[in-house]
């Protein structure tokens, strides 16, 4: 019998996986929203976080936001000062800079489709540089994206 899976928001189970990393454990969760589409789908995708000990460009971290909520997104520049420009792959502008301090996780590996995947390789590496560099045109890529799906369904 295959054990029940539920999903619970990251606003819930974050500080328990805050916890579980600050210890050394790895933990595994459903991604959920939508920021880093393409690369995960909502409640759909897995990632299994391992403790942040080294941060570095397009690594995907676990990080809590000034304002209390986790989020999961991409490392796009380590700043002299010793901060982050963090951006998920599906937003169209960088956050406030990330301290070191507020950084608990880096993904480690995820799953796509029953396939385990590490965020490594030709095809990963030409993906997350190619979709950095589209990071000033993403805007126009969301909205065709967006028309074509009302079309589908048959809106107007």
């Amino acid at each position: 019998m295959e054990p029940t899976r539920k999903i619970a928001d990251v606003a819930v189970m974050g500080a328990v996986t805050e916890e579980a990393l600050r210890r050394g454990d790895t933990v595994r969760l459903t991604v959920t929203g939508n920021s880093m589409y393409p690369l995960f789908h909502t409640r759909r995708d897995t990632v299994t976080l391992s403790p942040a000990k080294t941060i570095k460009k397009y690594d995907i971290t676990f990080h809590k936001r000034s304002d209390g909520r986790y989020i999961l997104h991409r490392v796009l520049k380590v700043c002299k000062d010793g901060t982050y420009l963090i951006a998920g792959d599906n937003e169209l502008k960088t956050e406030p800079p990330v301290r070191r301090e507020q950084i608990f996780g880096v993904v480690s590996e995820y799953t796509r489709w029953g396939k385990v995947k590490k965020p490594k390789g030709l095809g990963y590496w030409l993906y997350v540089r190619i979709w950095h560099l589209l990071m000033p045109f993403r805007w126009k890529i969301v909205n065709f994206r967006l028309r074509n799906a009302r079309k589908n369904r048959g809106d107007k």
